[in-house]
């Protein structure tokens, strides 16, 4: 009898000055694409850190496209969309790392037919924690306020309160997701040609908010699939910068004025407008404060690490080659260690339960010895600690 064979899934990651964290993206992406027919574009939106050179020279198998000039996201994602034959499709951060089974998983869902709509899925940041953009409601005004107030802080589990973030589901349930992130969003590439891609309007944020909402209202339902795992690090593709919070908040008002004003009198949309405003003018001042305190604030001094590789741990006091101490078993205390730094060429799953385990105890790095390179999460950020 012939082989069954997988649905072919197309991959678009884009790029921007990022290039130490797309090294260990794009390795989890080639093992996690093994044995099935998958295509990987990369746009790089005009980075000045090497990044075409480096992926022209060490990942010849992804279809590169350079821009010229920094396009934003959609627009970025919208040059390889146009190019994508695969039957889904999967838009990917480069500040993100999956695991061995997720492609599979992917075609899985979509494999029986009975999901037409969008899929994410939970993601875990660099510290260990989930991240609640995973699964979100529709961000009517009243969830917006709820979220810009932190109202929702009151009872978080509270579906009126904590709409934004589908506060009802816990971060593990398989449930209805009407917006999604685009960090992670997985789509049949029917439903993209049906909806279109990303909005060209918004430079940045809430492109994919307006994607994954298009996409909910033309099928049965976006789903989020919290017992999937994989890690974002939130954070490397946007600097903490006025300018970035503007970008937000400037969307966010895009987003209001092509889906709620319409609802709404010219009175109701002017407070809108100015509690946008007066939210940016806050998110300023806190990002400026933010900044000054990470700036004064001495980088973590590594002087006894754990190295998690294959199941082993690993204790070293140098951080400028890799390990080959003696075995430690798991129960060492991670509060002791100044670090510990997971082997990401193993397995992702295992990566993650642990940083789980061990959330606010430690500070966490990640290094890969295929790529080699060795890095570590601190103040919203990957410092490199070792790269040959």
């Amino acid at each position: 009898m012939p082989q069954a064979v997988h649905p072919s899934i197309s991959i678009v990651i884009v790029s921007y000055k990022c290039l130490t964290v797309l090294r260990t993206c794009l390795p989890s992406v080639e093992n996690a694409a093994k044995g099935l027919n998958v295509e990987v574009f990369v746009v790089d939106n005009a980075s000045n850190d090497g990044t075409v050179e480096y992926i022209r020279s060490h990942f010849g198998w992804v279809k590169l496209i350079a821009s010229e000039e920094n396009i934003g996201f959609g627009r970025a994602n919208n040059l390889a969309l146009e190019k994508c034959e695969g039957d889904i499709i999967l838009v990917l951060n480069p500040d993100t790392i999956i695991p061995r089974r997720f492609l599979r998983e992917v075609i899985a869902h979509y494999a029986d037919g009975s999901h037409t709509g969008a899929m994410g899925v939970q993601m875990t940041n660099g510290e260990g924690h989930y991240l609640k953009e995973s699964k979100r409601g529709y961000p009517s005004i009243w969830t917006s306020v709820c979220k810009l107030s932190q109202l929702w802080r009151l009872n978080p589990s509270s579906p009126k309160l904590n709409g934004y973030y589908l506060g009802n589901y816990a971060a593990g349930d398989v449930c209805k997701a009407p917006v999604l992130s685009g960090a992670c969003m997985a789509f049949p590439k029917k439903l993209m040609d049906k909806t279109g891609g990303f909005d060209p309007k918004y430079f940045m944020y809430a492109e994919d908010i307006d994607l994954s909402w298009t996409m909910n209202q033309n099928s049965d339902g976006n789903i989020y699939r919290g017992d999937l795992n994989m890690l974002h690090f939130k954070g490397m593709s946007t600097p903490r910068q006025v300018r970035y919070i503007w970008y937000f908040y400037q969307t966010m008002l895009l987003f209001s004025k092509k889906y709620e004003f319409p609802k709404h009198c010219w009175l109701t949309n002017k407070i809108v407008e100015l509690g946008i405003f007066m939210a940016f003018c806050l998110a300023s001042v806190k990002c400026v404060i933010l900044r000054h305190i990470e700036g004064v604030r001495l980088p973590v001094q590594l002087e006894r690490v754990g190295y998690i590789s294959k199941n082993e741990l690993r204790i070293s006091t140098g951080t400028t080659t890799l390990p080959t101490l003696e075995r430690v078993y798991y129960s060492t205390d991670p509060s002791k260690l100044s670090a510990v730094i997971f082997d990401v060429d193993s397995d992702i799953d295992m990566v993650i339960h642990y940083m789980k385990a061990y959330a606010g105890k430690t500070v966490f790095g990640f290094f890969s010895r295929q790529q080699k390179i060795a890095y570590i999460y601190e103040n919203n950020t990957c410092r490199c600690l070792w790269d040959a």
